[in-house]
């Protein structure tokens, strides 16, 4: 078992690049084998999208992207999430 329930990856062309070292192309979101038993699904999925879309880790557990929020009842973007993604498109 791995120590995430989800983790995203980015790529470009087949490469794995590092998504704060360089411009990525396109994403893929992995799910833990035993996501099946994850109390929060739709919060890690939006968690996860939260990467694709740029989106870093957050230290304040009411927000979607929160390192734990598998552990959370957090299910959608907060403002605190939705003001970073406009800030940076």
């Amino acid at each position: 078992m791995n120590p995430w329930w989800g983790l995203t990856q980015m790529y470009v062309d087949t490469t794995q690049v590092d998504p704060f070292a360089q411009n990525w192309w396109w994403a893929k979101i992995l799910l833990d084998g035993e996501f099946a038993n994850c109390p929060n699904k739709k919060g890690v999925i939006g968690h996860e999208m939260g990467h694709v879309f740029g989106l870093a880790h957050v230290s304040t557990s009411t927000s979607l992207m929160y390192t734990g929020i598998g552990s959370t009842n957090v299910t959608r973007a907060t403002k605190d999430d939705n003001d970073g993604i406009n800030f940076l498109y």
